[in-house]
């Protein structure tokens, strides 16, 4: 029988244990990185965040988010300011969003349109708009919108006035996201109390155009036309009604 040597017998030995020991050795800890962890990954189906004070629409609008006349409302906690000229009046107003799908605001006009008809006088006319938004979709918008207020006519010499009480629909199409094309249904309808009882019942309807340049501007037009009857003490009689007016629209 062979006989092994001692130096390769202690080698093999040697070995043997050294492997013994790095086989029960936990494994070494890893040296600390300063380096900064990837966020978390985002569920789909979860809301992105989202802050009132970004610039941004909501991430749950449609592409336009807010407008004057694309059939959304200018988003919770968000403000427009506009100016609206054309017939039958020049008007200013602001609208806030007090809610995601709700607007208040006011709008002061200076009437020379008597009740949308071909008819001249000058008039002054106050409403306080209310908008409610019924659907928000990416493509389509829906918006409906009440405006009570008090209108004076014929300040030549004797003042005609009474409340009026409008309420309409407006529906947006977004084909992109700073272009919406609309269609829209208007019944201002207004009581002349002074100096004779008078009710007038326009019913209007027709196309408008927004265009928004910046997530803070905007520019806008809307045509309506139809009929308006009017009746009272004095008989009745109907008419063509018209609404031709462009507007710039502030955001913020």
């Amino acid at each position: 029988m062979p006989r092994i040597p001692i130096s390769l017998a202690a080698s093999t030995i040697t070995l043997l244990a050294a492997a013994r020991v790095a086989w029960a050795a936990p494994p070494p800890e890893p040296e600390p990185s300063f380096e900064r962890a990837p966020p978390p990954a985002r569920d789909a189906s979860e809301a992105p965040a989202w802050d009132w004070r970004h610039p941004g629409p909501h991430p749950n609008d449609g592409p336009a988010g807010w407008g004057l006349h694309t059939g959304d409302t200018a988003g919770d906690g968000r403000n427009l300011i506009f100016l609206e000229a054309g017939w039958p009046d020049v008007s200013v107003g602001f609208l806030h969003g007090v809610a995601r799908h709700l607007d208040i605001g006011f709008r002061a006009s200076v009437v020379y349109g008597v009740d949308f008809t071909r008819t001249v006088s000058p008039g002054f006319e106050l409403r306080v708009p209310f908008r409610l938004g019924i659907v928000q979709a990416r493509y389509f918008s829906l918006m409906a919108h009440a405006d009570p207020g008090i209108k004076i006519d014929y300040l030549n010499p004797v003042a005609f006035y009474g409340p009026e009480f409008p309420f309409g629909f407006e529906a947006g199409f977004h084909p992109t996201e700073k272009i919406t094309v609309g269609l829209g249904a208007e019944a201002p309808f207004s009581v002349r109390t002074s100096p004779d009882r008078t009710y007038f019942t326009p019913l209007l309807g027709g196309l408008s155009f927004e265009a928004h340049f910046t997530p803070h501007f905007g520019v806008s037009y809307v045509g309506r036309a139809g009929v308006v009857h009017g009746f009272g003490t004095g008989g009745s009689a109907t008419g063509f009604g018209l609404i031709q007016q462009a507007a710039v629209i502030g955001r913020f």
